[in-house]
């Protein structure tokens, strides 16, 4: 091989080189760093029964309490300031409900599906303090009970149509997850609020419109 042709080779290679070293940066390090790919996470972790790494991506407890604080201030029966009074209770509960929910649901996924019905006795190990703050938060709305049931979704009949994200400042991004019932032609753009962790993934914080769910039985 001459040496036009040896440089023209050489070129060639480093291109491919760079290439390769581009796509892999974009793919180990830009990519793992995107609010979206924090749901690919959030589902290898399901897959390999790993709850904890479930934890560190989904704030469980933050989702909750906004969650149950906006059915609160949505609420219009007679006992909103009682129900204002016991939301400290009703939070921690539905967040230890909802924290053994995952863990029992990825540890045992395997076995779930057949134990569905047990599931919430299995994990609402306060049973007694449960129906009370339940009963109690029923003015608020039944989205209490559905999260400890872990039924925000009753119906089988939903697809993944899209999931999109904006970066809303430095450390912030709404990731946006379209949902469709193939029954009923119902849509619901599913609002995930997520912070960027120190190691650049991000954890979900908030889900503003996630009664919308209901939109989809």
């Amino acid at each position: 091989m001459n040496s036009s042709k040896k440089k023209y080779a050489l070129w060639a290679l480093i291109v491919i080189v760079v290439v390769a070293l581009g796509a892999a940066i974009y793919m180990y390090w830009y990519v793992p760093r995107t609010p979206v790919y924090t749901l690919n996470i959030i589902r290898t972790a399901v897959d390999n029964h790993d709850a904890n790494t479930i934890f560190k991506h989904i704030d469980t407890k933050s989702i909750v309490g906004k969650t149950v604080d906006r059915e609160i201030e949505k609420s219009t029966g007679s006992d909103k300031d009682d129900v204002k009074h016991f939301a400290p209770l009703i939070k921690t509960v539905a967040v230890a409900a909802v924290n053994n929910l995952i863990i029992d649901r990825v540890q045992n996924a395997d076995t779930n599906s057949a134990n569905g019905e047990n599931n919430t006795s299995a994990v609402n190990g306060e049973s007694s303090k449960s129906a009370a703050t339940q009963k109690k938060s029923a003015d608020a709305g039944d989205i209490v009970q559905d999260i400890l049931d872990g039924n925000i979704i009753k119906s089988k009949n939903v697809a993944l149509k899209d999931i999109s994200s904006d970066i809303d400042n430095e450390d912030t991004a709404t990731i946006t997850v379209k949902l469709e019932n193939t029954t009923t032609k119902e849509v619901v753009n599913l609002q995930l609020l997520a912070k960027q962790l120190d190691d650049g993934t991000w954890r979900i914080f908030d889900i503003p419109n996630l009664t919308e769910l209901k939109a989809l039985e």
